[in-house]
């Protein structure tokens, strides 16, 4: 049985994540800012959806962030919030020099994917040497494995934050930390 391609164009997936709120982002938001030693550092959120978590901080006055987005929807919701520097993309090579982020983050984004690894490797190659790449995803085992939590109508996400080391393109220092 073939899966079924995601439809990078769903206005009810897009209205989702918009009604969405704070309290989703704030999780991402939190590693963001903690990981960006400044207002200044370079930010990428590859496959942004809204913009919300670049809309958050561009009201906190960090100046330098990024986004690409694989759906002409999602980039047009973003723009009318009046972020700048999103980008479309193929989904393929990221549109970004080599070593050009201190932080790159792709929130919920990893399961939609048609190749993880080409995803993956994108964000190392344009992520700096020393700098981190954020990838949160849904726990799917979660529900083949149950875990109790308290508020069934949200996932535990998996959060993986690797730091590029500064001698190669590999990834070292991984956290896992998980939420409920």
């Amino acid at each position: 049985m073939k899966a079924e391609r995601f439809n990078y164009e769903n206005k009810h997936y897009l209205e989702r994540l918009e009604r969405s709120g704070y309290s989703l982002y704030s999780k991402y938001l939190f590693y963001i800012k903690k990981l960006l030693s400044s207002k200044k550092e370079l930010f990428l959120d590859v496959g942004f959806g809204g913009g919300q978590v670049l809309k958050i901080l561009s009201d906190e006055e960090y100046i330098n962030i990024y986004g690409c987005e694989v759906s002409t929807l999602f980039l047009k919701a973003a723009a009318k919030k009046g972020l700048k520097n999103l980008t479309f993309y193929k989904g393929e090579s990221l549109p970004y020099k080599d070593n050009f982020f201190r932080v790159v983050g792709s929130f919920t984004v990893l399961e939609h994917v048609e190749n993880p690894v080409v995803f993956l490797t994108e964000q190392i190659r344009v992520t700096k040497p020393g700098g981190y790449i954020i990838v949160i995803c849904p726990n799917f085992l979660n529900f083949i494995f149950h875990t109790p939590i308290e508020n069934k109508t949200n996932f535990i996400r998996d959060c993986l934050i690797f730091q590029k080391s500064l001698k190669s393109s590999f990834l070292t220092n991984i956290l896992l930390k998980k939420w409920s």
